[in-house]
C-alpha cells in the first residue's frame, strides 16, 4: 500500500514537470520579449533626444532647459502636475504652434517637445 502510494505520488510528480518545464519556457520568453522592447524604446528616446539636442547651439545647451524655453518659445508654459508632482509643458495659447529651422530643415517643435 505505502509503494503503491509512493509510485502514485512519483507519477504524479512526472506529470507535472513537463507542464512546469512549459510553463517555465513560456514565461523565460516573455522576459525576453519584455527586455527585447525595453532596450528598443530606450534606444527610441536616445535617439529623440539626440534630435531635439541637435536642434540647440552649444550656447544653448550650457543655459537651464527653462531659460531657452523663455528666449526661443515664448509661447510655452511649464505646469507642474499635482497629481504626480512631474512638469508638463503646454502651450499657451492652444491654436499657436511654432515651427523651427533644425538642420537647414524646418520641424515642427511641437512634435519633438510634447
Amino acid at each position: 500500500m505505502v509503494k503503491q502510494s509512493t509510485q502514485l505520488k512519483e507519477l504524479k510528480t512526472q506529470m507535472q514537470q513537463p507542464q512546469f518545464k512549459e510553463l517555465e519556457i513560456e514565461v523565460e520568453r516573455q522576459i525576453s520579449a519584455i527586455k527585447v522592447v525595453r532596450d528598443v524604446e530606450i534606444e527610441r528616446l536616445l535617439m529623440e533626444l539626440r534630435l531635439v539636442r541637435s536642434c540647440f547651439s552649444e550656447e544653448q545647451l550650457r543655459k537651464p532647459i527653462l531659460q531657452v524655453f523663455e528666449e526661443t518659445l515664448p509661447n510655452p508654459s511649464i505646469v507642474k502636475d499635482e497629481g504626480n508632482g512631474k512638469f508638463d509643458v503646454k502651450w499657451k495659447e492652444k491654436r499657436s504652434r511654432m515651427s523651427t529651422t533644425c538642420g537647414g530643415v524646418g520641424r515642427d517643435l511641437h512634435a519633438s517637445l510634447f
